[in-house]
Parts: C-alpha cells; structure tokens; sequence
C-alpha cells in the first residue's frame, strides 16, 4: 500500500518522535544505576558484562533514533545501509541478554534456602522480552521492504526493552509512588502499555482505521502478559529459573 505523502510525513514524525520518548526514559531510567553510578551510588563499577549489555541498549536506541530520523529525512538509501549493522547489533543485544537472563538464575538464594520472587521476575520477564525481541526483530527484518510493517515491528519490540528502564523510575524520590505496588503498576504496566497502544491512536488519527498489523501486535501484546502472569501462578517460572539454576 502507497500512503499519501502527507500521511507518510506524519508517520516519519510518529515514529520520530516515539525514538527520542524513548530513548529519553533508558537515559533518565540508567542514569542512577549506569551513567552516574559512582557518584550518585556510591557503589564499584558495573562487571564487565553488565558494561558490555548497557553500551549495546544504548547503541540500540542510539541507532533507533538514527533510524527515524534518516526515514523522516527521506534518506532511504543510508536507512537500508545502516540496517545491515542495526541487524547484526541485535545479534549482539541477543546474545548478551541471554547470558544477563542465565547470570540472574544464579543469583544466591535467600536466608531460607529458597528463590528470591523478584529473581524469578526478573529472569522469567527477561527471557519473555528476549524471546519478544528475536520475534519482532527477526519480522521486522523479514518485512524490511514493507515499510509499514517494518517500523511497527521495531518500536514494538523496543517498547519491550523499555520495561527496565521505567522499573528504575522509582528510585527517584520525586517518582516515587506511595506503595511498591502502585510502582508496579504504572512503570511495570501502564506506561508501557500506553505506549504500545499509542500506535493504535496513530492509525485512528492517521488512517481512520487500525492497520492490521497494529491489530495483531496488540493482541501479541495482551498475551504476552497474559503468558506472563500464567507462568508465574502455575509456578512454572520458578521451575525454570531451577532448571537454569542446575545447567
């Protein structure tokens, strides 16, 4: 499908201006744990595979602001070029975040001999987004000449790498709900969710439709964290986090 010219500018500026939100929130989200962390916590320097996943998120969301704006500047031709190398720094962002996901289930249990709950969080909802991003980047390049498509695929599966960054939004003080549950649910769910559906209002506003694309990530979406909440009640999140724990 061939969108207007007019429509096309205001998709380039949509997914333009979602790159700079985004990359906005992992700033304000590490700046704590990451770019000021000697002098604002006082702790040693990250191990050098935390180090290596940090600059690798960052360069990802460096090259998605890139991306939109090459896209919103009609240079195509340096687009495509430049997404040979965002193709194989998701490889890189891949393979770092399993061996991050595999590290964490080795994290020491707690006083009782028992896993820590927010282990099992933290390693099941990583592998979920890993699992995600593959998924959504592996489309996005599959559909690479279907703009449309492409893009939509990208932001998804960059919202999905957002989560940890808003999750760090409550050690800021000024940020900082009243209870860890209120916490839980606007930087865990809420935002995220906003900006996943903001692609939605995009389309109505835009096209006067969904596109079906959006559609599908939606509901992906939905269940996802449906996936989520299951794997936790069942207690097959803990089984797994064993299994990592033993292998």
């Amino acid at each position: 499908m061939v969108l207007p010219l007019e429509t096309k500018l205001k998709s380039d500026k949509y997914f333009f201006s979602m790159s700079i939100i985004l990359y906005i929130i992992m700033i304000i989200g590490f700046a704590h744990s990451f770019f000021f962390r000697a002098s604002v916590l006082h702790r040693g320097p990250l191990s050098p595979i935390f180090i290596i996943h940090s600059v690798l998120n960052i360069a990802w969301f460096t090259a998605l602001v890139s991306q939109s704006w090459l896209a919103i500047r009609n240079r195509i031709v340096n687009h495509k070029r430049n997404g040979i190398y965002w193709f194989f720094l998701s490889i890189l962002v891949l393979l770092v975040n399993c061996v991050i996901v595999y590290n964490a289930a080795h994290k020491p249990p707690g006083p009782d001999g028992s896993l820590q709950m927010d282990v099992v969080g933290m390693v099941t909802g990583n592998t979920i987004i890993t699992i995600q991003f593959v998924c959504f980047v592996g489309l996005s390049y599959f559909f690479r000449h279907r703009p449309e498509i492409h893009k939509r695929m990208i932001l998804f599966a960059t919202i999905g790498m957002i989560g940890t960054a808003l999750d760090r939004f409550q050690r800021y003080e000024m940020l900082r709900f009243a209870t860890s549950e209120m916490n839980t649910l606007i930087y865990n769910l809420m935002i995220p969710e906003l900006l996943f559906f903001s692609i939605l209002g995009y389309d109505l506003v835009t096209r006067r439709r969904p596109y079906f694309v959006t559609v599908i990530l939606l509901l992906v979406n939905l269940s996802v964290i449906f996936i989520f909440y299951l794997v936790f009640a069942t207690g097959i999140a803990q089984k797994y986090v064993e299994f990592l724990r033993v292998h």
